[in-house]
């Protein structure tokens, strides 16, 4: 799910992790799904259900685990999650030593200068790393995931250029569904009033600290 909405809804979140899960556009049907669970790069690589590729130049960072011992969802597609991130040329692979089960973390940049951590979980099954012993599909010999999670979106907060356009956007769909007319102004979102002006070829946002604009 986390692949699937940072593809497609970008504007609304700073970045995502992605744990033992499948990439974005990796199958369209119930088949397809298990081929790709199983490693078929066919399967991964193939056109999704809409007709678009679903490599794509990735618009948020992103951490993902793995563990190499998954026998549910196969190793592979970890590296392929992070595929459109390889194409750095300096990625930085570090070998961790610490308690517990072994693991390899690749620091990776896109082209477009997005950032990805990749770990591999060595002989880890399929589990959350660092889970309770208590809870299930846990492994509690792995790295805290989940604290390793926190400490990259901590790092790769969302820009405010990135939520002002996100808020235009939103405030263009309502002025349109309620006929309001451009130069007419509009308050969205009570946690963090932002007033957007809709006008020709655009629309003016402002959150009482910083003014942008953008087309839309």
């Amino acid at each position: 799910m986390a692949a699937v909405m940072i593809h497609t809804y970008p504007e609304l979140y700073a970045a995502a992790g992605i744990h033992s899960g499948l990439p974005y556009r990796c199958a369209h049907d119930v088949p397809s799904a298990l081929a790709a669970m199983k490693g078929a790069v066919g399967a991964r690589r193939a056109q999704g259900a809409d007709g678009h590729d679903g490599s794509t130049m990735p618009k948020r960072p992103l951490i993902v685990f793995h563990g190499d011992a998954d026998k549910t969802v196969h190793p592979s597609n970890g590296s392929e999650l992070v595929r459109a991130f390889s194409a750095s040329t300096s990625p930085v692979t570090e070998p961790l030593d610490r308690p517990g089960r072994a693991c390899t973390r690749r620091r990776l940049t896109a082209a477009n200068g997005i950032d990805a951590e990749y770990w591999i979980i060595h002989g880890a099954p399929h589990a959350w790393a660092g889970g309770s012993v208590r809870g299930t599909y846990t492994d509690a010999a792995g790295p805290d995931a989940s604290a390793e999670m926190m400490r990259f979106f901590l790092a790769h907060p969302r820009n405010d250029a990135s939520r002002l356009h996100a808020d235009a956007r939103e405030a263009k769909t309502l002025l349109r569904r309620f006929s309001v007319h451009r130069n007419s102004s509009l308050f969205i979102n009570r946690n963090r009033p932002t007033v957007v002006t809709l006008m020709r070829g655009g629309a003016r946002m402002s959150d009482g600290t910083r003014r942008a604009r953008c087309s839309i």
